[in-house]
């Protein structure tokens, strides 16, 4: 399987929508894919905000839903 975290992959996951991101990180976490689940949640908080990253806060709002 590819590593998400690099190239095009990268640059797709933080070039969607905040929900996008969060509902893909959710399926991931449903579907028990732990490797997809923690290399998104890796790329979505290291990034700025203002780059596509996405808060903690709003990421474990979303998350307990």
């Amino acid at each position: 399987m590819e590593n998400i975290s690099m190239g095009p992959a990268k640059k797709m996951i933080l070039g969607m929508g905040t929900y996008e991101k969060l509902a893909l990180l959710k399926q991931a976490q449903e579907d028990k894919e732990l490797g997809i689940f923690t290399q998104i949640l890796n790329i979505i908080l290291e990034a700025p905000l203002n780059e596509g990253g996405v808060s903690s806060d709003l990421i474990q709002k979303f998350l307990k839903d």
